[in-house]
Protein backbone atom coordinates (compact mmCIF):
# COMPACT_ATOMS: atom_id res chain seq x y z
CA UNK A 1 0.00 0.00 0.00
CA UNK A 2 1.58 3.26 -1.06
CA UNK A 3 2.82 5.65 1.54
CA UNK A 4 1.52 4.27 4.85
CA UNK A 5 2.21 0.55 4.89
CA UNK A 6 5.29 -1.13 6.26
CA UNK A 7 4.47 -4.51 4.70
CA UNK A 8 7.33 -5.78 2.59
CA UNK A 9 6.51 -7.22 -0.88
CA UNK A 10 8.40 -10.44 -0.07
CA UNK A 11 6.13 -11.00 2.92
CA UNK A 12 2.99 -10.30 0.89
CA UNK A 13 4.01 -12.85 -1.75
CA UNK A 14 3.96 -15.59 0.90
CA UNK A 15 0.32 -14.97 1.82
CA UNK A 16 -2.17 -17.45 0.40
CA UNK A 17 -5.71 -16.72 -0.72
CA UNK A 18 -6.94 -18.83 2.18
CA UNK A 19 -4.92 -16.66 4.62
CA UNK A 20 -6.57 -13.56 3.18
CA UNK A 21 -10.02 -15.11 3.43
CA UNK A 22 -9.43 -16.14 7.06
CA UNK A 23 -8.24 -12.65 8.00
CA UNK A 24 -10.84 -10.61 6.11
CA UNK A 25 -11.81 -8.61 9.22
CA UNK A 26 -8.20 -7.53 9.84
CA UNK A 27 -7.80 -6.69 6.16
CA UNK A 28 -10.91 -4.48 6.27
CA UNK A 29 -9.62 -2.75 9.41
CA UNK A 30 -6.36 -1.99 7.59
CA UNK A 31 -8.37 -0.66 4.63
CA UNK A 32 -10.31 1.65 6.99
CA UNK A 33 -7.02 2.96 8.38
CA UNK A 34 -5.67 3.56 4.88
CA UNK A 35 -8.91 5.33 3.84
CA UNK A 36 -8.76 7.62 6.87
CA UNK A 37 -5.39 8.94 5.77
CA UNK A 38 -6.16 9.13 2.03
CA UNK A 39 -7.03 12.84 2.09
CA UNK A 40 -3.71 13.71 3.68
CA UNK A 41 -1.75 11.53 1.27
CA UNK A 42 -3.59 11.95 -2.02
CA UNK A 43 -5.91 14.92 -1.62
CA UNK A 44 -8.86 12.60 -2.21
CA UNK A 45 -11.08 11.58 0.71
CA UNK A 46 -12.14 7.95 0.69
CA UNK A 47 -15.05 7.30 3.04
CA UNK A 48 -14.65 3.56 3.23
CA UNK A 49 -13.58 0.42 1.48
CA UNK A 50 -15.07 -2.94 2.28
CA UNK A 51 -13.80 -6.27 1.03
CA UNK A 52 -16.69 -8.73 1.24
CA UNK A 53 -14.99 -11.69 -0.39
CA UNK A 54 -11.72 -12.63 -1.99
CA UNK A 55 -12.14 -14.77 -5.05
CA UNK A 56 -9.29 -15.31 -7.47
CA UNK A 57 -9.98 -15.39 -11.21
CA UNK A 58 -11.56 -18.65 -12.34
CA UNK A 59 -8.34 -19.81 -14.01
CA UNK A 60 -6.41 -19.41 -10.75
CA UNK A 61 -9.10 -21.19 -8.75
CA UNK A 62 -9.15 -24.11 -11.21
CA UNK A 63 -5.33 -24.25 -11.30
CA UNK A 64 -5.19 -24.38 -7.49
CA UNK A 65 -7.83 -27.11 -7.52
CA UNK A 66 -5.79 -29.02 -10.12
CA UNK A 67 -2.69 -28.82 -7.90
CA UNK A 68 -4.64 -30.10 -4.90
CA UNK A 69 -6.25 -32.83 -6.99
CA UNK A 70 -2.89 -33.89 -8.40
CA UNK A 71 -1.43 -34.15 -4.90
CA UNK A 72 -4.44 -36.14 -3.63
CA UNK A 73 -4.86 -38.38 -6.67
CA UNK A 74 -1.19 -39.14 -7.16
CA UNK A 75 0.48 -39.67 -3.80
CA UNK A 76 4.12 -40.79 -3.94
CA UNK A 77 3.02 -44.43 -3.76
CA UNK A 78 0.67 -44.02 -6.71
CA UNK A 79 0.70 -46.51 -9.57
CA UNK A 80 0.99 -43.59 -12.02
CA UNK A 81 4.50 -43.01 -13.26
CA UNK A 82 6.24 -40.24 -11.33
CA UNK A 83 7.07 -38.17 -14.46
CA UNK A 84 3.40 -38.04 -15.42
CA UNK A 85 2.39 -36.87 -11.92
CA UNK A 86 5.19 -34.33 -11.84
CA UNK A 87 4.25 -32.97 -15.28
CA UNK A 88 0.65 -32.46 -14.14
CA UNK A 89 1.79 -30.62 -11.01
CA UNK A 90 4.23 -28.45 -13.01
CA UNK A 91 1.49 -27.56 -15.50
CA UNK A 92 -0.86 -26.57 -12.69
CA UNK A 93 1.79 -24.48 -10.97
CA UNK A 94 2.58 -22.74 -14.27
CA UNK A 95 -1.12 -21.93 -14.73
CA UNK A 96 -1.13 -20.32 -11.26
CA UNK A 97 1.99 -18.31 -12.18
CA UNK A 98 0.41 -17.08 -15.41
CA UNK A 99 -2.77 -15.96 -13.66
CA UNK A 100 -0.73 -14.31 -10.90
CA UNK A 101 1.18 -12.34 -13.53
CA UNK A 102 -2.11 -11.37 -15.19
CA UNK A 103 -3.45 -10.12 -11.85
CA UNK A 104 -0.24 -8.15 -11.23
CA UNK A 105 -0.58 -6.59 -14.69
CA UNK A 106 -4.05 -5.37 -13.73
CA UNK A 107 -2.79 -3.93 -10.43
CA UNK A 108 0.24 -2.16 -11.91
CA UNK A 109 -1.72 0.76 -13.46
CA UNK A 110 -3.43 1.34 -10.10
CA UNK A 111 -0.05 1.43 -8.34
CA UNK A 112 1.23 3.87 -10.97
CA UNK A 113 -1.82 6.10 -10.48
CA UNK A 114 -1.37 6.03 -6.70
CA UNK A 115 2.25 7.12 -7.14
CA UNK A 116 1.18 9.90 -9.52
CA UNK A 117 -1.44 11.17 -7.07
CA UNK A 118 1.15 11.15 -4.29
CA UNK A 119 3.55 13.18 -6.44
CA UNK A 120 0.78 15.61 -7.38
CA UNK A 121 -0.10 16.16 -3.74
CA UNK A 122 3.53 17.03 -2.99
CA UNK A 123 3.36 19.79 -5.62
CA UNK A 124 0.54 21.67 -3.91
CA UNK A 125 -3.23 22.06 -4.24
CA UNK A 126 -3.09 23.54 -7.75
CA UNK A 127 -1.28 20.50 -9.18
CA UNK A 128 -4.33 18.21 -9.47
CA UNK A 129 -6.45 20.63 -11.57
CA UNK A 130 -3.47 21.19 -13.88
CA UNK A 131 -2.92 17.44 -14.16
CA UNK A 132 -6.60 16.89 -15.03
CA UNK A 133 -6.43 19.72 -17.60
CA UNK A 134 -3.45 18.06 -19.31
CA UNK A 135 -5.19 14.67 -19.32
CA UNK A 136 -8.28 16.25 -20.90
CA UNK A 137 -6.15 17.95 -23.56
CA UNK A 138 -4.55 14.62 -24.47
CA UNK A 139 -8.00 13.01 -24.70
CA UNK A 140 -9.34 15.89 -26.82
CA UNK A 141 -6.42 15.43 -29.22
CA UNK A 142 -7.40 11.76 -29.71
CA UNK A 143 -11.17 12.35 -29.99
CA UNK A 144 -12.88 12.63 -33.35
CA UNK A 145 -15.97 14.32 -31.81
CA UNK A 146 -16.28 16.38 -28.65
CA UNK A 147 -19.56 17.21 -26.94
CA UNK A 148 -19.27 19.75 -24.16
CA UNK A 149 -21.97 20.68 -21.67
CA UNK A 150 -22.41 24.44 -21.42
CA UNK A 151 -22.96 25.96 -18.00
CA UNK A 152 -25.90 28.37 -17.85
Amino acid sequence: MPGGSSVEPAIVQGISINDLRKNLRELNEQMDTECASSAARYGIRLDAALITSIDPPEAVESALAAINTAHMRFPPTSAWPRPRRDMRIVQSKRAVQIETLNAQAEVEPLNWLAAQLTDLRKNGPEALPLYLRNIRLALYAKASHIILEMKK
